[in-house]
């Protein structure tokens, strides 16, 4: 009976351990204490149709450690992400290009999810998409 009990109590530890590893990261706030975005937002105004822009998102590391940036996803094949590969380390400043092509007119609002090592975060760049 003890081995049977010691067995399941492994299972539910083993259990909780795995399904931890893949729940998705909490999105953390613009000033958490580990990051210290400059704006989480920009604003392109009006778009040129089929013209592409060009903003960058700066973030201060003001945790006591280097952070990684381990991958950057857009919401859509329009926003494309460049970001810094290696770690930045504390007291320093990271950078997230993105480039957006306006080949859709009208509004759009568009999320970068940016996952660190510390946490996850969510950029937006916003507009409208004109005719020239």
């Amino acid at each position: 009976m003890t081995k049977t009990r010691l067995l399941f109590m492994l299972c539910i530890v083993a259990a909780a351990i795995t399904t931890s590893s893949f729940m998705p990261n909490t999105i953390r706030s613009n000033d958490d204490g580990l990051i210290r975005w400059h704006k989480t937002t920009h604003d392109f105004g009006a778009v040129l149709f089929n013209r592409t822009v060009e903003t960058e998102f700066r973030f201060t590391n003001v945790s006591g450690h280097p952070v990684v940036i381990t991958r950057v996803v857009p919401s859509c094949g329009c926003t494309v992400p460049e970001f810094d590969q290696m770690p930045i380390l504390p007291g320093r400043e990271g950078t997230i290009k993105t480039n957006f092509k306006g080949d859709s007119r009208g509004r759009f609002n568009k999320k970068i999810t940016v996952l660190m090592d510390v946490g996850t975060y969510e950029l937006f760049v916003t507009g409208q998409v004109v005719d020239p």
